[in-house]
């Protein structure tokens, strides 16, 4: 094998022996199994350089920024204070910090303990006669000295408190059980709050930019619901009558002109708001809801639309895990394991919050109990924390109850908006590890383990071979731009409000440059095509596109922005001119993204060739493979506990008893897995499930021709429908789709969603 094939083998083992399922090349622990494989590979004599030159490798670039002043555990100061501390370490006033086995720098106190920010104390001299500014100053609260003067003014009706006033006034009506004060914030009394409330400010498309850090997985809908619908559980403390049409409202109103809220997007099967169905009426005016009298109004509207209906996500989120939460709390409490006096903290799945989940736990002076009541070890649970998002530990968020005594319940929960969100979202290179995992814990001989990875890498490397050659489609595209109407073009550019000019702006002057809106500086690679006597700052729109064309066409590197600036302006300029061809780059992937969809059926017929025994039944082992998925992707384990229980000593264990997925207020557990799929835990699901291929494509267009065909492209493609032959009867599952998640010429993924058999089953559950 060659170099790099080496790397990859040693780093997939290590994945594989690794508690947290991934390579973390600057943790001790990681390192020593690197230390144990290449002994047991016999190649000791290379190990020590290997292992430095892998930490080269992985090198955290916030490493260049501080320097170790030892300690244990290590102690570090900023590079710029390193000659300040050398010179007198114990009268040193500047700034310690840690780092976690993650890589992040985090300041300390001289006793060790985590240095909380200073919140920053927000201006009061904003102008309350622009919206913006009016809006921040509410904000602020009538305790504020800037809301005051904003009364006075009369630029506000008075505090707030005027129940009559309109919907979609500029005086946002605030429920008498909401302080004026926590408008927009978070208020729970976690370690992640400042995180929470940052993403809040932020957004979630700037809270990379703002923080340096990356949220937690997912968007903004997943990021509005996990925090909000925590937040609103601790307002079901309070007021627990609350009805889930009250709370949505509240949530709207506290929540929606937050940046986050600002970003979400209308999930249309909910119940609608009837002040903001009135206000979007009004605005459609004479005219209609695709082309209203009033579009700005309109598209304001919309807005909040959005963010209504993820408000009544939250809310229903909300309801079920309050309901849960103090059903637990009784049970423990009727049980004289937990006191009267309790208190309740939601977390983020942000790292932040992972981080303060775990300090929860090394810091509880009493028991830590799972929901059933079930005293779990603190190593163990730490572990599973840490594995938070993937593998072992599939959470999103959790909440944890603690009492006057010092004694902690720990809950974790998969939050979704809905039944029909998609449940997985894998590469096809995740899937290839993830299957080699499989296939090594299957009861295979070992000969044919070795034969079924061979299949799976060999598939593998065909099907990437294929994907990356998605991204060289835009070329032609770009050639057949060049050539086509310059007033057209210039005119879907100007006009373009979503991030066609942004892509645009991200390939040629960078993204850093364009969030600053720094727009004077080119890559010198740029130069032989800028237009003669034109600045870089004094480009038109046109004039850039023109420039990565150009580029493009001469096998210039393509970037992920560069090919998006080229296939988004080839997709509208198709739209507004129909007969033009050769720009659709949906078309010219159809058929290569069909060829990968067999080639995933192939490579599960292949391996079925290979039979393996799942407890007295002959399994194919590529259905095997399939299924093993599905208990990854769909959280299966579930149906296992009870009878198992938690295991000291197998943090994997904590899963069955205290996740709980959340579907938008649809709790899908154990047990309504267990009836809805008609078999009593996974070793019999292995038996009894089967795979169909359906020719079920998704298009572009759902326009037909005369015969019933869609006419428009192949955008996704359903690789298997999945079933199982259980109690009651075959029952279908849900569906493995292969689709794009990174533009129309962007690399494709699995997905796995439910289907509409087994979202009823859960509903009515």
């Amino acid at each position: 094998m060659n170099k790099n094939e080496f790397i990859d083998e040693l780093l997939s083992e290590l994945s594989y022996r690794s508690d947290e399922g991934y390579p973390i090349l600057t943790k001790s622990t990681h390192i020593t199994l690197i230390s144990e494989i290449l002994d047991e590979w016999d190649m000791s004599g290379i190990k020590n350089i290997l292992i430095e030159n892998l930490i080269e490798a992985d090198k955290n670039p916030d490493d260049d920024k501080y320097s170790g002043i030892g300690g244990n555990p290590s102690r570090y100061v900023k590079k710029s204070d390193y000659a300040k501390w050398q010179q007198n370490p114990d009268e040193f006033t500047g700034d310690k910090f840690d780092k976690s086995d993650n890589g992040k720098y985090s300041q300390v106190e001289d006793d060790g303990t985590k240095k909380e920010p200073e919140v920053e104390k927000k201006p009061t001299t904003f102008d309350a006669s622009t919206p913006d500014g009016l809006s921040y100053i509410k904000s602020l609260g009538p305790n504020d000295a800037a809301y005051q003067a904003a009364v006075k003014a009369g630029h506000i009706k008075d505090t707030d408190t005027d129940d009559d006033t309109e919907a979609g006034d500029d005086d946002r009506v605030l429920p008498k059980v909401m302080n004026s004060n926590e408008l927009g914030k978070v208020i729970s009394e976690t370690g992640d709050s400042d995180v929470k409330n940052k993403m809040m400010d932020v957004g979630y498309g700037g809270f990379e930019k703002e923080t340096g850090g990356k949220p937690a997985p997912g968007g903004p809908g997943s990021a509005f619901n996990e925090i909000v619908s925590g937040e609103l559980a601790l307002i079901l403390e309070k007021f627990p009558d609350m009805t889930e049409d009250e709370l949505a409202d509240y949530s709207h109103k506290r929540f929606g002109n937050t940046a986050l809220g600002r970003e979400q997007k209308e999930t249309k099967t909910l119940a609608k708001n009837p002040d903001l169905e009135k206000r979007r009426n009004a605005a459609a005016g004479t005219g209609s809801h695709t082309k209203p009298q009033f579009p700005a109004q309109h598209k304001q509207v919309e807005k909040e639309r959005g963010t209504y209906s993820k408000s009544r996500v939250a809310a229903a989120s909300a309801i079920q895990k309050h309901k849960a939460t103090q059903q637990r709390i009784k049970n423990l409490q009727s049980n004289k394991l937990f006191g009267t006096e309790t208190k309740t903290h939601p977390f983020y799945g942000a790292s932040v919050s992972i981080d303060s989940q775990v300090d929860m736990v090394t810091n509880a002076n009493g028991n830590v109990y799972l929901p059933d009541g079930t005293g779990v070890d603190k190593d163990d649970l730490i572990r599973f924390i840490k594995a938070g998002g993937g593998g072992m530990n599939p959470s999103d968020t959790a909440t944890f109850v603690t009492d006057e005594n010092g004694n902690l319940l720990v809950q974790f929960h998969s939050d979704k908006t809905k039944t029909s969100d998609i449940q997985d979202n894998s590469t096809l290179a995740f899937e290839e590890v993830n299957y080699n995992s499989y296939i090594e814990k299957s009861s295979l001989s070992d000969e044919d383990k070795v034969k079924c990875k061979e299949i799976n890498k060999d598939y593998s490397a065909r099907m990437s071979a294929i994907e990356a050659k998605y991204n060289d489609q835009s070329v032609p595209i770009a050639n057949k731009l060049l050539q086509l109407d310059k007033n057209k073009i210039s005119k879907i550019l100007d006009e373009d409000e979503g991030t066609m000019v942004q892509n645009v702006n991200d390939a040629l002057y960078g993204e850093k440059a364009r969030k600053k809106g720094a727009f004077t500086k080119i890559n010198k690679k740029w130069n032989k095509y800028l237009p003669k006597g034109v600045k870089p700052e004094d480009l038109t729109n046109l004039q850039k596109t023109e420039m990565l064309y150009k580029y493009a066409n001469d096998d210039g590197k393509l970037t992920a922005a560069l090919v998006k600036s080229i296939t988004k302006v080839g997709l509208q300029y198709k739209e507004e001119n129909p007969d033009t061809i050769g720009l659709d780059v949906n078309k010219i992937l159809s058929s290569q993204r069909k060829e990968v969809v067999e080639m995933q059926r192939e490579k599960i017929r292949t391996m079925n060739s290979f039979t393996t025994d799942v407890d007295g039944v002959s399994v194919g082992a590529g259905t095997l493979m399939e299924a093993e998925e599905n208990i990854r992707g769909f959280h299966l384990t579930l149906m296992d506990y009870p009878p198992k229980e938690y295991t000291k000593g197998d943090p994997s264990s904590i899963t069955g008893t205290s996740l709980d997925i959340n579907m938008g207020g649809v709790v899908v557990n154990g047990e309504v897995l267990r009836g809805c799929l008609g078999v009593e835990n996974t070793t019999e699901f292995k038996q009894k499930f089967k795979l169909v291929e359906e020719e079920k494509l998704t298009y572009d267009s759902k326009d037909k021709d005369e015969d019933g065909n869609y006419t428009g492209n192949v955008t996704g493609k359903k690789v298997f429908t999945y079933v199982v032959d259980g109690k009651g009867g075959r029952k279908e599952i849900g569906f493995k789709s292969y689709r794009s998640k990174e533009g129309a010429s962007g690399k494709t993924n699995n997905t796995m969603t439910y289907s509409t058999e087994m979202q009823n089953c859960f509903k009515s559950k």
